[in-house]
């Protein structure tokens, strides 16, 4: 194997000086994605901790940790560790999760390695990552999923990886009829309260209409009548839209890139509230660069006000709550102008080949590549473990997983647990058992890695690169 010198000399002389510059392309990511702040990078943390030895003594992981199912701060039931106070540098052995604490052994240490795989610098060296066939889940096109993705594949690109990565992204449920709050604006900026407090318009039982508040904490997950809406050809629309953003992400950073980008898995609950989520469809440009955020919020106050209906605006299509109320099935409905708006903008943003999940399995049962460790990476709900836990052969086969998974005590999380739980309860519990163990006879031979909310979130790892 080459060493670290050697390694970056063959791949510093395989580019074009300026023609990728991945810290300021996620800096760009971060900075559209995190209006209201820096986006944390969660699963670029994850995927770092998971294939670098100096992260994880950086970081730490508890030497005694239990988990299970229970209640927690915010939440009757959820996955969640019992830690002991004492920490080690080094991952635990198979049949049982490593959980990393809320804060890191080393904050600055770990930030420094942060940083270093956000420049493409870090170069994996552990047996198994440098050989293994690697394989990331991840929820959408958010920008830390797609920072994991970039860094991820750099890293492996820099210790010589023979194999090529592949990605799976699952979908939310959504609709494009709804569409997400605007603070309430006049000509001379944010019309406030006589308290001083900025009002938001906000949907509220009907996407026809808004109504003012200036308190978003109860409409912050997703509200009852939300779930009406929830529409398969929107969501299948978006899917497809993602994984094209993927592929043309993995071209700009490398034009010959062997990554595999494949379409896996549908969240059971759509966890944040349509009035707070993002439109992702605005978000990029065609060749998969970040758009510049003037832009992405014309046209975002251009897609909530097209589908609000007024004494004057007569012609909107947008169901009555009559209609509304008689039906559960989405695409039942007429389209109204936001859900036109959208799919005309998906269609014109096209859409990429992509791989399957058969495709991987064969690629993993490949006759050269039978006895070559599995590492996977879960940057959303566990699809992918879902499914290879079918496969008994491949599953023996995984060595790592690698997850940002878990929550200490349910505090930092808007769901009371990790997002990725959240959205897919039936499907966790399901893969680790009614008593949290079920994963590690599933998985044998895996050292499982548990990179909490906690961790992510803690000081000095926010941060616009």
């Amino acid at each position: 194997m080459s060493t670290e010198g050697e390694t970056k000399t063959a791949v510093t002389e395989t580019k074009t000086p300026g023609e990728w510059n991945q810290r300021s392309y996620i800096s760009s990511g971060v900075t559209l994605w995190g209006d209201r702040g820096p986006q944390p990078l969660f699963d670029a943390i994850s995927t770092l901790i998971t294939i670098d030895k100096e992260s994880q003594e950086n970081c730490g992981f508890h030497s005694v940790a239990t988990v299970s199912f229970g209640p927690n701060k915010k939440v009757e039931r959820a996955l969640g560790p019992e830690c002991g106070e004492e920490l080690t540098t080094t991952p635990l052995p198979c049949g049982k999760a490593s959980v990393t604490p809320r804060v890191p052994i080393n904050p600055a240490g770990l930030k420094q390695r942060l940083q270093k795989y956000i420049d493409g610098d870090i170069i994996p060296t552990e047996d198994d990552i440098v050989k293994g066939i690697h394989i990331l889940d991840m929820d959408f096109t958010d920008v830390d999923n797609s920072t994991a993705m970039l860094t991820l594949q750099k890293a492996l690109t820099n210790c010589n990886n023979k194999h090529p990565l592949f990605v799976f992204v699952s979908v939310r449920k959504m609709s494009a009829k709804l569409s997400p709050l605007q603070v309430h604006m006049g000509e001379k900026g944010p019309i406030k309260t006589d308290e001083g407090k900025v009002q938001f318009k906000i949907c509220n039982g009907n996407p026809n209409q808004y109504v003012l508040t200036d308190n978003l904490g109860p409409i912050l997950k997703e509200q009852a009548y939300e779930s009406t809406f929830h529409s398969d050809k929107d969501m299948t629309a978006l899917h497809n839209y993602a994984a094209a953003v993927l592929v043309r992400q993995l071209k700009l950073q490398n034009p010959n890139n062997t990554t595999k980008v494949g379409t896996l898995g549908r969240f059971e609950i759509a966890g944040l509230s349509h009035n707070v989520h993002k439109l992702e469809w605005f978000m990029y440009n065609k060749n998969g660069t970040y758009r510049d955020g003037k832009d992405f919020k014309t046209d975002s106050k251009k897609y909530f006000n097209i589908g609000i209906v007024d004494s004057e605006n007569k012609n909107e299509t947008t169901p009555t709550e009559e209609e509304v109320s008689k039906t559960k099935n989405d695409d039942d409905l007429p389209e109204n102008q936001r859900e036109k708006l959208f799919h005309e903008v998906l269609s014109d943003y096209g859409t990429e080949p992509t791989s399957s999940l058969q495709e991987m399995y064969d690629y993993l049962r490949h006759a050269d590549n039978a006895n070559v460790p599995i590492i996977v990476h879960c940057a959303g709900p566990m699809f992918m473990l879902n499914e290879l836990a079918k496969e008994k052969d491949l599953a023996e086969r995984v060595g790592k997983i690698g997850a940002m998974f878990l929550a200490h005590d349910g505090e930092a999380n808007l769901l009371g647990r990790n997002f990725n739980e959240g959205v897919c309860p039936e499907m966790t519990e399901k893969l680790w058992g009614s008593d949290g163990q079920l994963i590690h006879s599933t998985f044998p031979n895996a050292q499982v890695l548990c990179i909490t909310t906690e961790t992510c979130k803690s000081d000095g790892l926010t941060f616009t690169p």
